[in-house]
């Protein structure tokens, strides 16, 4: 592995753990030799996934596109090695929490559980001091994100929410917090 390699003999910057708890760790590799060996490595690879940042990515090569040497500090890891979290989302609403479940179920199937489960492929929610899920139905018909299926399927239909980004009424919570309930 590439990077236990290097990981080894790189003297390391630093090591340190952010308030979050997250553990971070930098090395810094200044041969010659193994900086080329490393730009030969990821020659090689043809394509590359680039599940967040990728608006700073784009905003990059704007930025370089007139320049000779186009750089941009990227962070690669294999996808065994990456552990990712979701944000959740609170929404405040006027509606009240039994007209909230009549218009969802109006939609969709829904069904209670005793808890959330991690990294679901269907959208769960709280409200009324109890846990639901909605059916599996909706998932499997439309293939695409679960933040774009709560976009399509809850937020503009139920809260008439185009924009959860913009929108005052949503707060949200990073997944390396405990959801509490």
């Amino acid at each position: 592995d590439i990077i236990e390699k290097y990981r080894s003999t790189a003297s390391q910057l630093y090591d340190f753990k952010t308030n979050d708890g997250v553990q971070h760790k930098i090395w810094k590799i200044q041969k010659s030799k193994e900086i080329q060996d490393i730009i030969t490595y990821f020659k090689k690879i043809n394509n590359a996934y680039i599940a967040d940042g990728h608006h700073r990515m784009a905003s990059s090569l704007t930025n370089l596109e007139n320049l000779k040497n186009q750089q941009c500090l990227a962070y690669i890891v294999p996808k065994i090695q990456l552990k990712t979290y979701p944000f959740h989302r609170v929404l405040f609403s006027e509606l009240a929490s039994n007209q909230v479940l009549k218009k969802i179920r109006k939609l969709h199937q829904i069904n209670k559980i005793k808890n959330p489960k991690l990294n679901s492929k269907s959208i769960q929610f709280y409200i009324n001091q109890t846990w639901y899920r909605m059916s599996k139905q909706t998932t499997q018909i439309n293939n695409e994100l679960l933040v774009n299926q709560l976009l399509q399927h809850i937020l503009k239909p139920v809260f008439n929410i185009r924009s959860e980004r913009t929108n005052k009424n949503i707060r949200f919570i990073p997944g390396t917090q405990p959801l509490k309930s």
